[in-house]
């Protein structure tokens, strides 16, 4: 993490201790890339970074421009004073939003100020530059890119003040809720059980109606008549070679010929559950699928 503080501040050329709340165009990509550092890593350090109050990143795709003035009331009149062609646009930002900028950063519409003034938008935001190179305000500029700035003065990387506690309690938690994730999707308890007691409630009772409670109250699967049928007849023939057309005769001819088929797939199948079944998928299914044995 202290890696991805470092590569940010070179990446945005700010010096220890500057920087504060100063905004630069921000590629995740590009600055991976750039220090060798893999895109998921730098991104979750960021975020970290983000959660512990030394950075913030701006993914919006169109970011207004905005204002802050830094100059007190007395020294902004007189700098009003003594250059006219700037007078007209502070005029202006003051009459648009008021005393609020002296405060913090305020969302700003060139459009309005440039309509206002009867200027171009190129030269109202000229001015607005110079006026942020020669301190009276901050000017940060309409963004159509993701952005990133220090919210405090820039740290060295080596002495930034991380707070280990914090950080070890967050990733206990995150270990913690991926578990209880994964418990819910492949447990076979009650969900609402499950959902109850990871929210600390005691001996919490079942729902009766989520998939894992259905399946408990679902009856024994059984299986077709003609399976059951087909499956008692090839038990008989794995213990013994019967007489031709023992098992049969028993059956009217119309089931008889629906079970030959049948029977015949099967002991092709092994079928689990029938006895013997190793022996009617070898030598013995000659004597199953003979026309002797599956005729009357």
């Amino acid at each position: 993490m202290r890696r991805v503080y470092q590569a940010l501040a070179n990446y945005s050329r700010t010096a220890v201790g500057g920087g504060e709340l100063a905004a630069f165009e921000f590629d995740l990509q590009q600055f991976a890339e750039t220090y060798r550092i893999r895109a998921v890593d730098a991104h979750n350090s960021l975020k970290i970074l983000r959660l512990e109050g030394f950075v913030q990143l701006n993914e919006a795709v169109n970011t207004p421009a905005r204002v802050h003035l830094i100059m007190n009331h007395q020294d902004l009149y007189a700098f009003q004073v003594a250059n006219a062609q700037h007078d007209q646009l502070i005029k202006a930002l003051l009459r648009l939003h008021g005393g609020e900028l002296f405060a913090d950063f305020q969302t700003i519409s060139e459009n309005s100020l440039a309509t206002h003034l009867r200027r171009s938008v190129v030269e109202v935001r000229q001015q607005l530059r110079y006026l942020h190179t020669a301190g009276i305000l901050h000017y940060q500029p309409r963004q159509e890119s993701p952005q990133a700035l220090f919210t405090t003065p820039r740290f060295d990387a080596p002495k930034l003040p991380i707070d280990q506690v914090r950080m070890t309690a967050a990733r206990d938690l995150a270990r913690h809720q991926v578990n209880a994730v994964a418990q819910y999707q492949m447990g076979t308890r009650c969900r609402q059980q499950l959902l109850l007691t990871y929210f600390d409630e005691a001996d919490p009772a079942r729902c009766g109606v989520c998939d894992n409670c259905l399946v408990e109250k679902k009856p024994p699967k059984r299986w077709p008549t003609w399976h059951r049928c087909a499956s008692r007849c090839c038990n008989r023939c794995a213990k013994r070679r019967p007489a031709q057309g023992s098992c049969w005769r028993h059956l009217r001819p119309s089931r008889r010929r629906r079970l030959r088929p049948r029977c015949a797939s099967l002991v092709d199948r092994g079928e689990p559950g029938l006895r013997g079944r190793r022996k009617i998928a070898g030598r013995d299914r000659k004597t199953v699928a003979s026309p002797g044995f599956l005729s009357s």
